[in-house]
């Protein structure tokens, strides 16, 4: 993970193999009038949920299961503002595969513009540990 600014290439929209369009809320918006922080973050974590249960399916996120998946670090770099009623095209791609976790890479874009991007790491954890 890095504190540096995201790669250009992670703001370009056809950098992410999958895609989920998400409208955007009145009730996410600050003060200001743009989206707040906490927002982005859980537009990142639906678009993260959707391409794992996509690529793995909805038993990483049951509580009894023997495997499953959890976060353990999230970078996120606020690029531009982003507005209602815009909707939000969310990207997820892999970026890094190691041995018992994975790191995602996600770029939420409105009207073309990335607005912000974010690198997940996510743990596999059995009745064990990692």
């Amino acid at each position: 993970m890095s504190t540096q600014r995201p790669d250009p290439i992670r703001l370009k929209p056809d950098t992410y193999r999958f895609h989920l369009d998400m409208p955007t809320r009145f009730g996410d918006l600050d003060i200001r009038g743009h989206i707040n922080n906490v927002s982005i973050v859980q537009y990142c974590e639906d678009v993260r949920v959707a391409f794992q249960m996509e690529v793995v399916g909805r038993e990483i996120y049951i509580a009894e299961s023997p495997l499953r998946v959890v976060v353990a670090q999230m970078t996120l770099h606020f690029v531009s503002e982003g507005f209602f009623p815009d909707p939000i095209d969310a990207g997820v791609g892999i970026a890094r595969i190691g041995n018992t976790s994975y790191m995602l890479a996600v770029g939420l874009f409105q009207r073309g513009s990335c607005i912000a991007t974010q690198e997940t790491s996510m743990v596999y954890v059995g009745a064990n540990g990692p």
